[in-house]
Parts: C-alpha cells; sequence; structure tokens
C-alpha cells in the first residue's frame, strides 16, 4: 500500500481521490447484497471519475451539518478507541493500493506496541436513533460493510468498524474478512478500470492529446508493515 501524507478534507486529498474509485464510493459498483452493479449508476461513476481524471479535481463537494458533527466527534472517538483498547492510532490522509487502481482513507490506522501497523479504523459517528438500530444490530451495518472490505483490500490489513455516538456505549466489531465478497470487490474494480481505460482513450483521441493535469502529491510505501495479510 502506498500512503499519501495530506490532510483529509483539504484540496490535496481532493485530488487525490480524483479519478479512481475510493472504498468510501464502492456502492456505486457493488450492491449491498455483493452484486456487481450494472447500468445507470457505474455508468454515472464512470463519467465523474473520468471528468475527475481529465480536470485533476473532485466534482463534488463535502460539507453539511451533519457531516462537519460527525467529523468533530470522529476527533473525539479516536482518543477513546486508543485509550480504551490500549492501541496508538496514526491519522493519514489517502492510501492507495499497489497499482493506484482503489484507494480509501481510513480513519486510522492501528499500531502494536513497536509502532507497526497492525489494522485499520473505520469511526462512524451517526445520529442517536441510527446508532441505537447499529448498536443492538450488533454488527456492521450493511451501508458501510464494503467501505471496510475496500479498506482491506487497499491496505491488506484487518479492519475493525466504531460506532460513536457521545452519551450511548460504543459499538465496536472487528470486520470479517469474507473472501467472496473481497473478490467480488476486485472483479468490480477490474472491470470499472478497464472501461475507463478504454474510455479515456477516446476522450484522449476526442482531443487530440491528453489534458495538462496538476501532479498528485507523492506518496510513500507503508515499508513498516511486518506482516502480510493477503486479503
Amino acid at each position: 500500500m502506498n500512503i499519501i501524507d495530506v490532510e483529509q478534507g483539504s484540496p490535496e486529498w481532493l485530488a487525490c481521490r480524483a479519478g479512481i474509485p475510493t472504498a468510501s464510493e464502492l456502492d456505486n459498483l457493488v450492491s449491498n447484497t455483493g452484486v456487481i452493479r450494472q447500468g445507470a449508476m457505474p455508468n454515472s461513476y464512470l463519467c465523474v471519475k473520468l471528468a475527475e481524471r481529465w480536470l485533476g479535481g473532485p466534482m463534488q463537494s463535502f460539507g453539511g451539518g451533519v457531516m462537519e458533527q460527525g467529523t468533530i466527534l470522529e476527533a473525539e472517538a479516536r482518543p477513546w478507541y486508543e485509550f480504551a483498547h490500549n492501541v496508538t492510532v496514526r491519522t493519514v490522509g489517502f492510501i492507495t493500493r499497489d497499482g493506484g487502481d482503489i484507494g480509501c482513507s481510513p480513519d486510522g490506522l492501528i499500531l502494536d506496541a513497536a509502532g507497526g501497523i497492525v489494522g485499520g479504523l473505520e469511526i462512524k459517528c451517526p445520529q442517536p436513533p441510527n446508532h441505537v438500530k447499529w448498536l443492538l444490530a450488533g454488527v456492521v451495518p450493511p451501508d458501510h460493510l464494503f467501505q471496510c472490505l475496500g479498506g482491506m483490500l487497499v491496505t491488506g490489513l484487518p479492519w475493525t468498524f466504531v460506532s460513536y455516538c457521545r452519551g450511548f456505549p460504543a459499538l465496536v466489531v472487528e470486520v470479517r474478512a469474507d473472501p467472496d465478497l473481497l473478490a467480488t470487490i476486485r472483479d468490480a474494480i477490474n472491470e470499472f478500470t478497464g472501461r475507463m481505460d478504454v474510455a479515456w482513450g477516446r476522450l484522449v483521441t476526442l482531443n487530440g492529446g491528453p489534458p495538462s493535469r496538476p501532479e498528485r502529491p507523492a506518496s510513500s510505501t507503508a515499508s513498516e508493515l511486518s506482516d502480510s495479510h493477503p486479503f
């Protein structure tokens, strides 16, 4: 995996996400039931990613009151998790899989006592009704499962899901590395990448050459990984 040292939410982070599928957007390619999507949704997503790649930046905006509240609570949830589980969590900007065909923005990387990376962390800070619903179910919510599995695929690491809502017990779930679902994600990414390459070639031909785009921030390979988790 390649770690890109940018601040999440920054223009540099948005530029890193542009033009490639990300774990948080996998629902555009795979349904909650584990079926590769066909039709309008993946086609629209393809056009968004092509436009992002062409322009070198994002097409959509991130923000809103609920998201800002979630960001504030996430900063509270991360140290809670560290204290409750006696671990250290490293914050990172963006991570791409070797080859750069998919990326993710984990809410943290879990470190062992020696400082090695041993897992990824996904934190959600939902409104109380949703948190209670998830807490009673005791599993990763279907809407967020593929985001966690996507993080596994990008990094090769085990993943932990946390739902945190102030005043309630927290939900902490170790995500199961389902081989069938991970294989489906791989197939969906491979299919999407192939379609992207063909469509990109068509755009370049129509333009008479490639566009001029800003360079992405430099990345660093996570050489500190001592064990491989080939998900």
